[in-house]
């Protein structure tokens, strides 16, 4: 039967014998046993280090990762398009208050023209009145008044209240850039 080794002391152990007074110690035992140790601490360094190394570019891959998302996110490109939809919506809205302001303010003159008199009863579904009792000038078309003036804000505000409403937010996320007040007859 073949005896196997015992394992090799380790340095800690051989210096406590040459302290403890054993001669049978040997300087190669002692230079091996060095060897040995250096050899294994700069094995677990290299260990550390590499696993080191890999904790950071694990860090930096999650880090990147963040950046991509906000990035992503960000879509400028969509908000520059999105704005333009917006304008073009917007100028459509106040170019048809505008429009209607004015063929109400005609229609006013032409009323008088044809003799149907401020306040007077509807001739064919239609009359005039002045600005008075919180109403302002303009014509009743079939029992709808229509103002003499262009208001295209208040649907402005109402589209934009009902966006924040679709999109689940408050009204506060648009302050301080944009105050609205609703128009109270929001579709």
């Amino acid at each position: 039967m073949t005896k196997t080794s015992d394992p090799a002391p380790s340095l800690n152990d051989l210096k406590a014998r040459l302290l403890a007074g054993d001669d049978t110690v040997t300087a190669e035992q002692l230079a091996r046993a060095a060897e040995v140790q250096q050899w294994e601490d700069l094995r677990r360094q290299a260990a550390e280090l590499k696993a080191a190394e890999e904790a950071e570019a694990d860090r930096l891959d999650a880090v990147r990762a963040i950046k991509a998302r906000v990035l992503a996110a960000e879509s400028l490109d969509d908000d520059q398009a999105d704005m333009r939809a917006i304008t073009e919506a917007a100028a459509r809205i106040i170019t048809r208050h505008g429009n209607r302001a004015q063929a109400v303010r005609d229609a006013i003159r032409d009323l008088a023209k044809q003799r149907v008199h401020d306040g007077g009863d509807p001739i064919e579904g239609i009359r005039w009145n002045n600005a008075g009792m919180g109403r302002p000038e303009g014509v009743t078309v079939d029992g709808r008044h229509l103002s003499a003036s262009s208001y295209p804000g208040a649907v402005i505000a109402d589209a934009i209240l009902q966006a924040l409403t679709d999109a689940g937010v408050r009204r506060q996320v648009i302050t301080p850039h944009v105050q609205l007040i609703p128009s109270n007859r929001r579709r």
